[in-house]
């Protein structure tokens, strides 16, 4: 999750006091409510336990500090989704702007609930319109979503997470019994992290709609340490990644 200090920054850059981002970030950090973001997953809340605690959270936020509490704790949650997904292993092989995509997505869904909720009062249905429509301008602006992107993505964490899905794919290899070869693989991968996580944000500049992260290509062209029987391998991985990202 990302840290009291990016929150602050993208909080306090809504107007909001210093003193009610960090309020508001104790609120939901202290309890089981920062599981409540999950609900973005649920693009329909669905889950009506769920979807009724986050209005409830709206609401008893207003009763505290107005329209900056419900303007938080929706951005607090929003920017905690967005670091999972930024740097999830999926990103490599789908579109690079899908969790942006589903943000959007997820805050109409939250106007709705509220616009046709029996339980909140008027003036509290109105600022969780107001908060859900002002973050969904921003998140849609391309220097914001660039912003967002390098202040969320963990280059490390998500080679990691590649790494791990590159060798529990090498089954040939069987890696779990050679740790030359493994060793070799993930020095390879961890020379090329810099090059995937700029090719991430590059492809997050342009928002294609479905597309294969260059770095594929990149990785074909990578020196294997003249260890062919790797090689052979990993390519063979790529192309299936290749192969699945076109097909989409």
């Amino acid at each position: 999750m990302p840290s009291w200090s990016v929150h602050n920054k993208y909080c306090t850059g809504f107007d909001i006091s210093i003193d009610v981002c960090n309020k508001v970030n104790k609120y939901i950090d202290s309890s089981t409510l920062h599981d409540i973001g999950r609900a973005i997953e649920n693009q329909d809340f669905k889950d009506l336990e769920t979807a009724q605690t986050f209005m409830k959270c709206c609401s008893d936020l207003y009763q505290r500090y107005g329209f900056e509490g419900v303007t938080a704790y929706i951005l607090h949650h929003i920017l905690d989704y967005l670091e999972t997904h930024i740097n999830n292993l999926g990103i490599l092989t789908l579109d690079p702007c899908r969790p942006i995509n589903l943000t959007i997505k997820f805050l109409e869904n939250v106007g709705l609930r509220a616009k046709y909720s029996k339980e909140l009062v008027s003036e509290i249905k109105d600022a969780i319109l107001k908060s859900s429509e002002k973050i969904k301008e921003f998140i849609g602006r391309k220097d914001m979503r660039l912003e967002l992107y390098r202040d969320l993505l963990n280059c490390d964490k998500l080679i990691s997470k590649y790494i791990n899905w590159i060798i529990n794919r090498s089954l040939g290899l069987r890696l779990e019994h050679n740790r030359e070869l493994r060793d070799k693989i993930i020095s390879v991968l961890l020379k090329a992290k810099f090059s995937i996580c700029n090719d991430v944000l590059k492809a997050v500049e342009n928002c294609s709609t479905t597309q294969c992260i260059n770095q594929i290509e990149l990785l074909k062209l990578v020196t294997w340490e003249s260890v062919d029987k790797i090689k052979e391998e990993i390519l063979q991985i790529l192309s299936k990644i290749e192969s699945e990202c076109k097909a989409r």
